[in-house]
């Protein structure tokens, strides 16, 4: 949904919330079953770190394109999206992936994104820091 444009949003249902923005994000991710999302960095992170199948929706007007190449590190884990094919024919395959029949695609997608983040991401993070302050 566009700021601004509250019309492209769908109705609420008892299966489904659409947010512009979540704050806190851990307990909307803990409770979600699969995510459509951009694909900006942190919200890639979380997303990995959740382990929650997530369909990308890059920002097509980046020059860089920085949001598909953040999508793509998280390899099966999500799938890319192109902005134009956002239609009916999306909707009834989000539908179809988000419930009881794509149950083993996402448990696939979660087991892409343990292999492609880590649990402990923030211990190797500290680790890389303190070996480039040269301890």
């Amino acid at each position: 949904m566009r700021p601004g444009r509250r019309d492209e949003a769908p109705a609420p249902g008892p299966h489904l919330r659409v947010e512009e923005y979540v704050a806190p994000v851990a307990p909307a991710l803990a409770a979600a079953t699969l995510v459509l999302c951009r694909g900006g960095a942190s919200t890639l992170a979380e997303v990995a770190a959740a382990r929650v199948p997530a369909l990308v929706v890059p920002y097509p007007h980046h020059a860089d394109r920085h949001q598909e190449r953040n999508a793509r590190e998280l390899g099966a884990g999500v799938r890319l999206v192109d902005d134009a094919a956002l239609d009916a024919a999306f909707a009834r395959e989000l539908a179809r992936l988000a419930g009881p029949a794509g149950r083993a695609e996402r448990d696939a997608m979660r087991a892409a994104l343990a292999a492609a983040s880590s649990a402990d991401a923030a211990l190797i993070l500290l680790r890389e820091l303190a070996t480039l302050a040269g301890r």
